[in-house]
This record gives structure tokens, C-alpha cells and sequence, in this order.
């Protein structure tokens, strides 16, 4: 994944404002999030227990992916930067809320293709504008929320039509082997 993290060193080079970070293990990557002082506010999400707090020499509590919707309001944050391996279970409920929180744009990277068209089919779903590249055998895919719509009772529906689906590909791979 190197040209991809040199991408994402890129990307975050440039940033400002507010920063999520999901499933970010890259040293370069964490060190050049670090060195931005234009990022004012950064929360990664691991799947370690919690970072040692300087101040008070205490772990701080580990961020559940599936409360981001309670922890950050609407529309407050700028960037998300996320592994698509980190938030493969999570995808039914990180959609509808990375849409919700975030104001700016949302960038997915990986090695699986198949998951990036799933992120991808479900995002179209609020008329945002997307674009997927591609560096050697990993993914780069950029969702801007600049304009997305979302609608309660859509969310809903969705939700719902992604939880038959998911029990429909069960059912099928159950019956299959």
C-alpha cells in the first residue's frame, strides 16, 4: 500500500479543520497528522484498547464505531480518512452516519474491491459525488458530502433493505455449502 499511503500523506498534508481517522496504523501517515497544525481537532479510531492521555496518565475510553452519530453532531466534521478493512461490519450503520457528521469529504482506501463497491453502491443513495483510483493493488475512494440529503424515514428504508440483503447472502452461502 505504499502508493496509496503516499497519496493519503498527500491528502493530509493539505487538510484543515476537523479529522476522524479509522483503522490509520501507517507511521507516516500518523506522524503526518501530527505535524499539520492546521488540523484542529483529530479523533482516531483503532482497534486497541485507548491511547495513554499525557495530561492525566490515564487510557482514554475506545470510540465505538457504531456511536459515532452520538459522540460528533451534525455536520461538524471536515475529513474522514478510513481502512476499509476496520469498518467491513460496520458498513450499515457507517454510511447513513459518516453523511449525517461529516460537512467535507470521506476517503476510503484498501485492498478489497469488492467492499469498495459495496461502500460505494450505498453511498450513491444520497446523490453524492464519488471517485475511486487506483494504485497498484490497493483503492483509493473519495466520497464529497459537500451536498448529500439525508432523510430520516430514508435511512430507515435503507437500513432495513440492508439488513434483508445480509440475511438473503446468509441464507444463500447456508444453503450453498
Amino acid at each position: 500500500m505504499k502508493k496509496v499511503e503516499r497519496e493519503l500523506c498527500n491528502i493530509v498534508e493539505k487538510l484543515e479543520g476537523n479529522l476522524i481517522g479509522i483503522g490509520l496504523s501507517e507511521p507516516k501517515l500518523l506522524d503526518r497528522i501530527e505535524k499539520n497544525s492546521k488540523i484542529t481537532e483529530c479523533t482516531l479510531l483503532n482497534d486497541e484498547t485507548g491511547a495513554l492521555n499525557e495530561e492525566s496518565g490515564r487510557r482514554t475510553k475506545k470510540l465505538n464505531i457504531r456511536k459515532l452519530r452520538k459522540k460528533f453532531k451534525k455536520k461538524r466534521i471536515d475529513t474522514i480518512i478510513c481502512a476499509t478493512e476496520q469498518i467491513a461490519q460496520y458498513t450499515k450503520t457507517f454510511v447513513k452516519d459518516s453523511i449525517f457528521i461529516t460537512k467535507g469529504t470521506i476517503y476510503f482506501y484498501g485492498d478489497d474491491f469488492e467492499m469498495l463497491e459495496n461502500i460505494q453502491e450505498k453511498y450513491k443513495r444520497y446523490q453524492v459525488s464519488t471517485k475511486q483510483e487506483k494504485y497498484g493493488q490497493s483503492y483509493l475512494y473519495v466520497v464529497e458530502v459537500n451536498g448529500a440529503k439525508n432523510h430520516r424515514i430514508k435511512e430507515i428504508g435503507y437500513y432495513v433493505k440492508d439488513t434483508v440483503m445480509n440475511g438473503v447472502d446468509y441464507l444463500s452461502d447456508y444453503l450453498v455449502h
